[in-house]
Parts: structure tokens; sequence; C-alpha cells
């Protein structure tokens, strides 16, 4: 089949064309009203909702503030207790020093001032006889003694005392029988 009107289809085609483009421009005119509108609300929203942020902002930085001031004293009362650790510390430092030393001392030093020790013999005519030692203070003296006899006799057993700064005596029971003394006098500081 031939075609028939053929500029007839041209026209249909061209005021459909100019119809839809119409119809587009219309639309998007619709559109750009929409959107600007929209826009418009957003902006209005946005600025509201900045200042409420703003405002939050405002509060919490404020609340940090605050709080920053409560753990600057809480840090400072810290920062004080530990001064005051460390000072005990040294002190107990410094004490156990004094105290190992002062041990030290005690050991190296015996407190005794002077010895003086010997064997005494009381012969079987004896009953007492004193002995001259270096002197000493009496009441820092102690006399340590161990006696002996060639008798069966316990009487004859001697024994000896500190008469004075600078005697010993030596004694008996009774004549007869050789007594033999081994002494020792410790004084103290």
């Amino acid at each position: 089949m031939p075609v028939v009107n053929q500029p007839n289809i041209k026209a249909i085609i061209q005021a459909a064309a100019a119809d839809i483009i119409g119809d587009v421009t219309s639309q998007g005119e619709l559109t750009r009203g929409v959107v600007a509108t929209e826009s418009a609300d957003i902006e209005t929203l946005v600025s509201s909702e900045s200042g409420a942020v703003s405002s939050k902002v405002d509060e919490v930085n404020a609340l940090v503030a605050s709080e920053t001031g409560d753990i600057d004293v809480a840090l400072s009362a810290v920062a004080a207790k530990l001064a005051y650790i460390e000072a005990e510390q040294t002190a107990q430092a410094a004490t156990l020093t004094t105290l190992e030393t002062n041990q030290s001392d005690l050991m190296t030093k015996s407190g005794v001032k002077s010895v003086q020790r010997g064997v005494y013999v009381l012969y079987s005519s004896d009953t007492s006889k004193d002995l001259t030692i270096s002197a000493v203070d009496m009441n820092k003296a102690v006399l340590m003694q161990a006696a002996t006899t060639s008798s069966t006799n316990i009487n004859l057993l001697g024994s000896a005392y500190l008469k004075n700064a600078t005697t010993i005596t030596f004694e008996k029971g009774y004549t007869g029988g050789t007594c033999e003394i081994t002494w020792q006098l410790i004084e103290y500081e």
C-alpha cells in the first residue's frame, strides 16, 4: 500500500512532540517550584536544627568545662597524695638505712672494754690470796671462774670474787690440798 498523506503524519508527529515538550517543560517548571520550596523548607529546618545543635554543643562544652574543673581538683589531690607517699618512702628508706647502720655498728662493736684472764693456784697452806689486776669499773665488770682440786674434799674447791677495782681475791675453805682456779674478768663499756 501506498503511503497517503505523509505530510499529515509529519504534522501529527510534530504536534505530539510539541505536546510532549510542553508537558516536559511544564513538569520541569513544577519540579523546579517543588524543589525550590523543598529547598527553602530544608534550609529553614537545617537552620533551626543548627541552632538546636549549637545550643547542645554549648551545653556539652559547659559540662566538659565544669567536669574539667572537677578533674583538675581530683588530679591535684592525687598529685598531693603521690607527693606524700614519695616523702614517706624517702623517710622510711632513711630510717631503714639508719637501722642497718646501727645494726652494723652493734655487730662490729662487742661492747667489751677489756678482758683479763689467768689461772691462780691456792696451795695446801693457803686459804685466801689476793691478785692485783688492771683497774676496772666494778659496776661494769663480770668475773667468771672454774675451780679444780686434787682432793676429794669439796671444801678444798676454791672460789674468786672482785674485792675492789684492782684486786681479785681467791679463797678455799680449808688448808691442805691444792686448788686451781681458772678465771676471766670482762669489763663492759
